[in-house]
């Protein structure tokens, strides 16, 4: 069995979130966290090769810093990152706003600091069972992948908003 890519209507009009729509959130999402990592443990990098020879650093220890750093900046800016962008007003990362998601409660409310933390650490679960956790989302009733299940989140669709430069739509 495949995952749909359909859009499943809720009891309440909405439309949970297809598979293959979460997906592509997902991809966009750990790609910028990549990216800002790799960018900013570069800018470390620099910074200790041009004054850590005034201070005696070695070039391995260096190496050792920046590697660790990318582990950090990685780990902790991106539960910051999801956590903080799904329990903003958006209720969002910057990949399912890009793919017109939304992370929302049982009762369609926005999430908390707390929810959207606990959430994030529950991916871990979700991608150490091989997998299974995230393909969930495909099958499940409500469309909900494993680390959704815990804080009771789900993942809607949510219309194209219009977009405009002065807040307003003209």
């Amino acid at each position: 069995m495949v995952p749909t890519t359909e859009m499943v209507p809720t009891t309440e009009g909405r439309e949970y979130a297809g598979f293959w729509r979460r997906v592509w959130a997902g991809l966009i999402d750990v790609s910028l966290e990549i990216l800002v990592a790799l960018l900013i443990s570069l800018l470390i990098d620099v910074v200790f090769k041009l004054v850590g020879r005034a201070f005696g650093i070695a070039q391995d220890s260096a190496a050792y810093v920046t590697g660790f750093s990318f582990i950090v900046l990685l780990s902790v800016g991106g539960w910051l990152y999801a956590a903080l962008s799904e329990s903003s007003r958006h209720r969002a990362t910057i990949g399912k706003r890009i793919m017109h998601l939304q992370v929302v409660n049982a009762d369609g409310g926005k999430l908390n600091f707390g929810q959207a933390s606990a959430r994030h650490v529950m991916k871990f679960i979700s991608l150490f069972t091989l997998g299974i956790g995230f393909l969930m989302a495909g099958f499940t009733k409500r469309r909900q992948a494993l680390h959704d299940l815990p804080t009771d989140c789900l993942v809607i669709h949510v219309p194209e908003e219009s977009f405009s430069l002065f807040g307003k739509n003209f």
